[in-house]
């Protein structure tokens, strides 16, 4: 198949520069004599490289909790949202082996999945005969490891924490790290308790910045000692920020775009249970720094941190925030937000789209021949209308979810079509690609 894309603006972290595309062969290749297959008006309209969402929470069971978007669904909601290629965290339970669950999911992925994929190991149990099996998780390429700090039923102490990450500089994998420190949240969620202050509006104060900047501080401890990389999923805080600024250089600052548009009042609203996820919404000085953590390239990752539960989950106990299941749907909204609050509102000019959702991604998790419109890359794409205006409605969410916590909100800019490697899978409201079609990304060994 032979794709021209003409006249759009294509997008990279450097400038913006109107031109010609040419796919052959699911790759951007150079200029081709002879009649196309295909060729795409895109005059007037954004090209941006495909979305990598490198943090999503799709078709996961824990001991805890079960999403409800499995890898069909997830990815159908991804492409719709200019996503194209998604990072999956394979959850250990308890009492398992990783290479059990890698197994598992590589089999349903396979089946399932439109757009192409990769996988973080999550670990909740660690053991000798857990860490034994890690060499081979990594040669498969799956090179990042994720663990908590806190969170029920996943806390990592810190003795095999730093064990991790010592065998993360040697075997050349990453640490990702959920950084709160469970003994503080508990202080202050007992305290809570006890004074009967269980409602939504409390849930941020169950769990304050102190509790991410402490285990921040741990981390960059750990990573300085040993000398290795430690990924940060979901900063929340100015505070957290700059501890990261100020510290080692060796912790990597990931954010999501529900921090960077809503405060903790979102908790207050009527069925305010359904805007829950961890850590908390904080205050507007914490949008604010985490805008211009991107704007100065010190957060360097937005992932969607899609966790999705139906809706009937999130309001069943809605009066107790310690028994509502964490997590948002999102995935289908990264880039329409970055745009909208980044792009539109000035705080960050269009180029740091590329940047924070493409090429840093495919950079930090070592994704060859993805996040860049190169030669030779593949052909993963969104055409990107930036003047259209609309307001997302419940009705338009695509995640089996069901909801949205961007409902009611009017995005300017529109994603036209989506390609995954030169095939397009989404196309002006619909859904075209097939169950199956996406690939599983071998990642590289970290250095």
């Amino acid at each position: 198949m032979r794709i021209i894309v003409k006249d759009g603006m294509v997008v990279n972290s450097k400038e913006v520069i109107k031109k010609d595309l040419y796919i052959e062969d699911e790759k951007f290749c150079a200029p081709f004599c002879g009649e196309p297959d295909e060729i795409i008006d895109a005059s007037g309209k954004y090209i941006f490289p495909g979305v990598i969402d490198v943090h999503t929470h799709i078709e996961q069971e824990s001991d805890v909790d079960k999403t409800c978007d499995d890898y069909a669904e997830g990815t159908r909601a991804a492409v719709s949202g200019g996503t194209t290629s998604v990072i999956i965290f394979a959850v250990q339970k308890k009492g398992t082996l990783p290479m059990d669950i890698i197994r598992e999911r590589m089999e349903s992925a396979a089946k399932k999945a439109i757009c192409d994929y990769s996988f973080h190991i999550q670990l909740t149990d660690i053991n000798e005969t857990v860490l034994s099996q890690l060499k081979e998780i990594v040669e498969m390429g799956i090179t990042s490891v994720k663990i908590y700090m806190a969170g029920l039923g996943f806390v990592i102490n810190q003795p095999n924490i730093l064990k991790l990450l010592q065998m993360s500089k040697e075997l050349g994998f990453v640490v990702e790290v959920h950084a709160e420190s469970e003994e503080l949240i508990e202080s202050y969620r007992s305290k809570l308790v006890a004074d009967g202050k269980t409602q939504m509006p409390y849930y941020a104060m169950s769990r304050p910045e102190i509790c991410e900047v402490t285990a921040i501080g741990i981390l960059d401890t750990f990573a300085e000692y040993v000398g290795c990389r430690i990924y940060i999923v979901h900063l929340t805080s100015r505070k957290g920020l700059e501890k990261i600024k100020k510290g080692s250089g060796f912790l990597i600052a990931e954010t999501c775009p529900h921090y960077l548009t809503f405060d903790h009042t979102k908790y207050e609203e009527k069925d305010g249970s359904k805007n829950m996820m961890s850590p908390p919404l904080r205050e507007q000085e914490d949008i604010d720094a985490l805008w211009n953590g991107i704007a100065d390239g010190s957060v360097k990752t937005v992932g969607s941190d899609h966790c999705p539960f139906y809706l009937s989950e999130k309001l069943e106990f809605k009066d107790d925030f310690r028994k509502v299941p964490l997590g948002t749907p999102g995935i289908e909204t990264v880039l329409p937000v970055i745009y909208t609050k980044g792009v539109s509102e000035k705080r960050i000019p269009v180029t740091k789209i590329p940047e924070v959702l493409s090429e840093n991604p495919a950079r930090i998790f070592n994704i060859p021949g993805k996040g860049f419109i190169e030669e030779g890359y593949d052909a993963d794409l969104v055409i990107f209308d930036p003047e259209e205006k609309y307001t997302l409605k419940r009705e338009n969410v695509i995640s089996t979810a069901g909801y949205s916590i961007y409902e009611g909100m009017e995005f300017t800019g529109k994603i036209e079509k989506t390609f995954v490697r030169g095939k397009a899978v989404y196309d002006r409201g619909k859904v075209t690609g097939a169950e199956g079609y996406g690939k599983f990304l071998p990642r590289g060994r970290m250095q």
